[in-house]
């Protein structure tokens, strides 16, 4: 899968993708996920650490700035997506109306990974991330 993600050239897709693989994040947390958790608005470069709100109201604290790949995609991110970075408020990954003051909605997050790694049928599953996947 890794490869299929890498192959796209859509740096959303694949930011996502590896939050979900290196970080275990549950699909919330990662629709979720505000551009000040993540990304300093000041000096315009990644945080040292990420957090964001699991279930149950714990606190994920993730590595960006030591994961060379988390922080790479997000750097990518960013130079497509320059205003969302800068809004402050923003979610990273918007709702489909382009509200960048509006998270994603739950059935996009997987249906966008999976068709662009061309992963269908039973496999296509937020588990298939946290037990090692493909």
């Amino acid at each position: 899968m890794d490869a299929a993600v890498d192959a796209r050239d859509n740096v959303s897709t694949r930011l996502m993708y590896i939050l979900f693989r290196n970080t275990g994040m549950r699909a919330t947390a990662v629709r979720r996920l505000k551009v000040s958790n993540v990304w300093n608005l000041l000096s315009g470069a990644p945080l040292d650490y990420g957090i964001a709100l699991e279930k149950g109201g714990v606190v994920r604290r993730f590595p960006i700035a030591s994961d060379p790949e988390a922080c790479v995609a997000l750097v990518d991110f960013v130079k497509k997506s320059p205003l969302i970075m800068q809004t402050k408020g923003a979610y990273v990954f918007i709702s489909s109306w382009m509200d960048i003051m509006k998270p994603m909605t739950q059935q996009r997050n997987f249906k966008a990974i999976f068709e662009k790694a061309s992963v269908r049928g039973r496999q296509a599953h937020i588990h298939a991330f946290l037990v090692g996947g493909w």
